[in-house]
């Protein structure tokens, strides 16, 4: 299945569009083998500010460092070193409709406090998180590609397959 013999590290890469579930994932996998797990909009956002170049680096290249980490993103070029790093890059292959339906319940439960957000809920937001949703789907075929070559393990999940993975599968 997923076996990966887990060393004494474990860095971990979990990458998909919007709405895919890299974060659900993440959190369950780091909770499941207790390592670190940072969720890399909070590198990039203090609220909703953009942190400067610089200040993204410092804190990316701090996590790096860690021995055991789950990080999660949408595959931004700034975090590229991810893939190279991870012992296991995992890539959340999920539908057009579903990832939709997602980015609306996550920023309604966001809006009226159900659900944490490092950036600003608002309207244009949810425009915005449609917009990279659509983008991440135009660039899939070739950012797997790159995955594919660049990954030292990749695995794809579809929506069944992210429903079932345990962080034990790693082990």
């Amino acid at each position: 299945m997923y076996n990966i013999y887990r060393s004494e590290r474990m860095k971990i890469y979990v990458v998909g569009p919007v709405g895919s579930g890299k974060s659900t994932l993440a959190k369950r996998i780091s909770k499941e083998l207790d390592i670190l797990y940072v969720e890399l909009d909070s590198v990039i956002w203090n609220n909703d500010i953009k942190r400067d170049v610089l200040d993204v680096q410092k804190k990316f290249n701090k996590i790096l460092e860690s021995d055991n980490w789950v990080i999660e993103d949408v595959g931004r070029d700034v975090f590229s070193r991810s893939v190279v790093l991870a012992d296991v890059v995992i890539y959340l292959n999920i539908n057009r409709i579903v990832l939709g339906e997602r980015i609306i319940k996550r920023w309604f439960l966001q809006r009226v406090g159900l659900e944490y957000s490092p950036y600003e809920v608002n309207f244009k937001m949810l425009i915005k998180m449609f917009k990279w949703r659509n983008l991440g789907l135009r660039k899939r075929k070739k950012y797997l590609s790159d995955l594919e070559k660049n990954a030292k393990r990749l695995i794809i999940l579809n929506r069944k397959q992210v429903n079932n993975f345990k962080g034990k599968m790693l082990q």
